[in-house]
């Protein structure tokens, strides 16, 4: 993964998207549906959801996870802050590996101005 730039790695290896959908539709329409249900308001917000799954990410060491939920985040209205707060309870639940993985949201956030 090229740290130089990872919100255009993000976006690049987004575009692959259509060609696994094509390849496995019959998995992909599942998952689909399960991350709308996942991740839409409910008694918990879509950006406490997207929050949740940051911090399982870092715990999980799941680059992908960890910029999806961070950017769908703050798209959901999340502060610096708050994903600072998340950030602190994924490493506190993954330990020293999460703070590994830290650092592709430090990159992200430091790209959108909000480190």
């Amino acid at each position: 993964m090229d740290l130089d730039n990872i919100t255009e790695w993000f976006e690049e290896s987004s575009k692959l998207r259509p060609k696994m959908e094509a390849a496995i539709p019959d998995l992909w329409k599942g998952y689909l549906a399960m991350h709308k249900a996942a991740y839409s308001d409910g008694a918990l917000s879509a950006k406490v959801k997207h929050l949740m799954g940051l911090a399982v990410g870092l715990r999980a060491g799941c680059e992908r996870c960890i910029l999806n939920h961070t950017k769908a985040a703050i798209h959901a209205g999340a502060t610096r802050d708050e994903i600072l707060e998340t950030l602190k309870v994924g490493i506190a639940m993954g330990g020293s590996p999460a703070i590994g993985f830290a650092w592709y949201l430090n990159k992200y956030l430091d790209e959108h101005d909000m480190l």
